[in-house]
């Protein structure tokens, strides 16, 4: 069964810094072995949702705008020699929608997929 590479964009996890609640996004890869790209997504998917860190965001702070997206799905020739599948980079949304970068980069994934 063929591995796959799964960059993930997270946008609008509340986060408590300083004891202020903030919203957070973060990119992510996670490594998994499927029989095809969706099935790879769904497994991807699911390791994120199992994961300590996102699990144990106090459920009084989790944000109905939180949302994950798939920015690519990679089909390796060979498996991974290391692929930790763990961690996230994150960033402030605050910056991100102050400086506009972040919408404009999505809109030209968004226009690329059409």
């Amino acid at each position: 069964m063929p591995w796959f590479r799964c960059v993930v964009l997270g946008e609008n996890f509340t986060l408590i810094v300083d004891g202020e609640a903030r919203d957070f996004g973060f990119y992510t890869t996670r490594w998994v072995e499927a029989g095809n790209a969706d099935s790879a997504e769904m497994k991807a998917l699911a390791i994120l949702k199992s994961d300590e860190l996102l699990a144990e965001l106090p459920k009084e702070h989790r944000s109905p705008e939180a949302k994950v997206y798939f920015q690519e799905i990679e089909e390796l020739s060979e498996k991974p020699q290391q692929a930790p599948g763990a961690g996230f980079t994150w960033f402030e949304m605050e910056e991100v929608r102050e400086s506009g970068q972040h919408d404009e980069a999505r809109s030209i994934e968004l226009g690329a997929n059409d």
